[in-house]
């Protein structure tokens, strides 16, 4: 069950993922951890951490998890922090063979989405800009960048929605 959000203070790097793009990657695989949540777990993650993401073994979270998913990651969009943030999924898929899928702006010029670029094994670039939950308008561009094997599932499941590459 969905509940409503309020307005997004602009002050803030939360930004709820809107459920139709949940769904979308709910349909690739059951979303088993989020690392990078608020309290109440609004993408419904069977694991979820408000704030200790960067530093968390993913690979150890979804092996104590009751069921079989991949991690989703939306995380603070914020100087510096998208960086980190697509290097750890990055790092959890290639150390701990975590399948994740990320949410991020799709400004090419930044050095995550450059470092996506280099190392995600697929990117969906989604076709309309995503209204994040409580505000009111789109104001950028978003991608899903993916870490897993399983590309022609990716590619399949998001293709209607976005462009999707394919990249290793």
């Amino acid at each position: 069950m969905t509940q409503a959000l309020a307005p997004i203070a602009r002050d803030t790097d939360e930004r709820f993922t809107p459920e139709s793009v949940l769904a979308v990657v709910r349909e690739f695989h059951c979303i088993v951890l989020d690392p990078c949540t608020a309290a109440n777990n609004p993408v419904g993650a069977g694991v979820w951490l408000t704030e200790c993401g960067l530093g968390a073994n993913w690979g150890d979270l979804i092996a104590n998890a009751f069921e079989d998913g991949i991690a989703f990651w939306n995380p603070p969009y914020s100087r510096g922090q998208l960086l980190q943030w697509v290097t750890k999924a990055h790092a959890e898929w290639r150390l701990e063979g975590v399948e994740s899928i990320g949410l991020i702006p799709s400004d090419t010029s930044t050095r995550a989405t450059q470092y996506v670029l280099e190392t995600a094994n697929a990117i969906a670039f989604w076709k309309k800009r995503i209204c994040f939950a409580g505000e009111q308008g789109a104001k950028f561009a978003n991608a899903l960048p993916y870490y897993g094997e399983r590309q022609g599932r990716f590619k399949r499941v998001f293709e209607d929605h976005a462009i999707v590459l394919v990249l290793r």
